[in-house]
């Protein structure tokens, strides 16, 4: 658990110089942009959503760059610690990204009106199975092949994220259903939804594992 919480601490000093100003300005930017067509500023929350999942990526950035991944090996830390590290790390990330995605999405209120609570709850619930699912998909390609290596194959991860956020705003009316839908079956909807998430980051991690034992630094 101590290894676990080193990785997590080293993880966030590596981002921490990309939170400045400027990156919360564009953040803003896109935000209102995405606000105003989708109608609807929690959908908006999505922005948020997407710098999470690119800071996600920093620490494989760093770590290759700086040579921090044989550090870890040198240092005795299990290749299992540092894998379960950096997916709590990018949850750590998902969270920020929606308080700060509800913060925006509370200050628009006041100028597109009120939106009922329980669509809130519905649409944290299926950007975390979105973001979970990207996630699952980009990691084990950084612990298999490093940041650089696989850049571009997990770039097709954001190009399905932007379709994915784009497609919200034509299938808002459809999606509102849906959610209305989840709302009324609480119980039901919060099993489902923690089993795939539970089903889908325990075979990434898995994945993950197996390809950075057999990484060589």
């Amino acid at each position: 658990m101590k290894d676990i919480k080193k990785i997590i601490k080293l993880d966030y000093i590596s981002i921490k110089p990309y939170f400045t100003l400027k990156n919360l300005a564009i953040m803003v930017l896109l935000y209102s942009s995405y606000c105003y067509l989708s109608k609807n500023p929690f959908i908006a929350m999505s922005m948020p959503l997407l710098f999470a999942i690119i800071y996600s990526s920093y620490p494989f950035l760093i770590g290759e760059e700086a040579g921090i991944d044989g550090l870890y090996k040198i240092f005795g830390i299990n290749y299992k610690n540092v894998v379960r590290g950096r997916y709590v790390f990018t949850l750590v990330l998902f969270v920020i990204s929606i308080i700060i995605g509800l913060i925006f999405s509370i200050a628009a209120l006041f100028f597109v009106g009120k939106i009922n609570i329980q669509i809130v709850f519905a649409n944290i619930a299926a950007y975390l199975i979105i973001y979970v699912i990207l996630i699952s998909l980009q990691y084990p390609l950084y612990f298999k092949y490093g940041y650089k290596k696989a850049k571009t194959l997990s770039s097709f991860t954001f190009l399905a994220f932007g379709v994915l956020s784009f497609a919200t705003v034509y299938l808002r009316d459809n999606i509102k259903g849906m959610l209305i839908l989840m709302t009324e079956n609480k119980f039901f909807s919060l099993l489902i939804i923690t089993l795939i998430i539970l089903v889908i980051i325990s075979s990434s991690v898995k994945i993950s594992e197996k390809y950075y034992k057999k990484r060589e630094f």
